[in-house]
Order: structure tokens, then C-alpha cells, then sequence
């Protein structure tokens, strides 16, 4: 079997504010270095087999404290990266709630098309392939994947035989964690948003 530790990046100024996306230059905000470093210590105490990131900021800023305790590198690759979210991305939730495509995207997640981006059924299938491919490689394995809210939440419905129009009925809030066991018979889903700020 092959554990894999899900976990949202932490928290960032334009949080709840802006549709970031992919865009450049984010990073984490001081409660977030704090997220990260807790999100460090809780994870030095379990075994790793790898430490594995999406390639934004504020997601390499959340794995870096974790590889480091460990003494490894962080694995960074795009199969983890945020949604494309094409001309939408930078744009406020303000602006957003003006826009007709952005409510039918939250109601139909699963055949939904962003303007200029990507298929959230997309997103979900690369994230479900990293998976798989580290599930085979490491069969005993365990793993840190940090990640994205929506990435994470896709692969949860998804595992748990949901439809991605569902996606919004899983809460994954910043710095939290949801852990997933793989091996050859059924997925099991064994926590989903555990914060270490005692919090749920």
C-alpha cells in the first residue's frame, strides 16, 4: 500500500480575494510561513519517501520546511500545478461573480471549460496519474503532495466515486491535510482537511 499525505498550500495575502491561478510571484504571508512550519514538524516524525510539489510559489514555499526536515529535496512537476484558469486568472471574486461563465463553471465543475484554461476533469486526471505512477514505483511508499484546494478536492471525488460537480461539497482549507491509501483493491480515503492549528 502506498500512503499519499495531501496538502493545500498555505495561506497568501490575496487568499479568498483574487483568482491567483498560476500567476507568478505569490508567496506565503507570515500565518503561512507558520502553516509551513507546523506542516514541517508534524511530518518529521513520519517516514517519507518523497516530497512532492506543485511548481507555484506558495506551493514550493509550504514543501520546502517539510524536505528540509527530512533532509531531502523537493520534487517539483506540473501534474500538481493549479488549475489553468486562462483569462480568469489575477481576477477578483468580485469581478468573477459578474461573469455568467464563472457560475455555470461552480455548478457544472466536471464539463465546464475555463476561458483560455483547462478542464477541471483535466487537472484531476494528471494529479490521479502522479499518483498511480508513484503508487507503482514505491509500492510501500509514503508520500507528502502539495498541492492546490481544487486538485486536491479533485482527487478526492473522485476516489470516493463522486462526480467533480460535487467538488465543492469537500472543504480543503489552507495548510490542511487529507491522506489517501492506494494499493490494488479499492482507494481509501482515511482524513480529509485536518488542520494542525486545532482547527477543522
Amino acid at each position: 500500500m502506498t500512503i499519499f499525505h495531501l496538502v493545500r498550500h498555505a495561506e497568501y495575502d490575496l487568499l479568498g480575494h483574487e483568482l491567483v491561478g498560476r500567476r507568478p510571484g505569490v508567496h506565503l504571508n507570515e500565518k503561512g510561513r507558520g502553516q509551513a512550519a507546523r506542516l514541517a514538524a508534524i511530518f518529521s516524525e513520519t517516514a517519507l519517501d518523497g516530497v512532492v510539489s506543485s511548481p507555484q510559489e506558495r506551493a514550493r514555499e509550504t514543501a520546502d520546511p517539510i524536505a528540509a526536515r527530512r533532509e531531502r529535496p523537493v520534487t517539483v512537476t506540473a501534474a500538481l500545478d493549479e488549475i489553468d484558469f486562462g483569462e480568469w486568472t489575477g481576477r477578483s471574486f468580485r469581478e468573477l461573480n459578474n461573469d455568467p461563465r464563472w457560475h455555470r463553471f461552480n455548478h457544472v465543475r466536471g464539463i465546464a471549460m475555463v476561458p483560455g484554461g483547462e478542464l477541471l476533469l483535466e487537472a484531476q486526471a494528471r494529479a490521479l496519474r502522479l499518483m498511480d505512477e508513484l503508487r507503482q514505483r514505491v509500492p510501500q511508499g509514503r508520500f507528502v503532495l502539495v498541492s492546490h484546494g481544487d486538485i486536491i478536492r479533485g482527487v478526492l471525488t473522485q476516489l470516493a466515486g463522486q462526480p467533480l460537480d460535487f467538488i465543492r461539497r469537500i472543504e480543503v482549507g489552507p495548510a490542511a491535510v487529507s491522506t489517501i491509501l492506494l494499493d490494488e483493491g479499492e482507494p481509501q480515503i482515511l482524513a480529509v482537511n485536518v488542520k494542525y492549528d486545532g482547527q477543522v
